[in-house]
């Protein structure tokens, strides 16, 4: 595995050495079905305090996602922070 040089380092020269590509920072899911489940807020990953009502909250929405990836494998993705709204034109 190949490292990128640090200046000063054995190797750095002129040219700077490339390190392996960073990992995609995406996930792919042929979706099956999807639903929801209300459950107590984990600190650190939801929201525990509510702006609008000014007080904390005591359970949030996590959507579920059934499916499978593109390599075929049978996946759950449990998605914080989903918060379902609609909206109401007014004139």
């Amino acid at each position: 595995m190949r490292r990128a040089a640090t200046p000063g380092s054995p190797g750095s020269g002129s040219g700077r050495e490339e390190g392996p590509p960073a990992p995609a920072l995406e996930f792919a899911i042929r979706l099956v079905t999807i639903d929801y489940y209300l459950a107590k807020p984990v600190p650190g990953l939801d929201a525990t305090h509510s702006a609008f009502v000014g007080a904390p909250v005591d359970r949030v929405p996590i959507v579920r996602i059934f499916g499978e990836t593109p390599g075929g494998q049978k996946a759950c993705l449990h998605l914080h922070r989903a918060f379902p709204y609609f909206y109401v034109p007014y004139d």
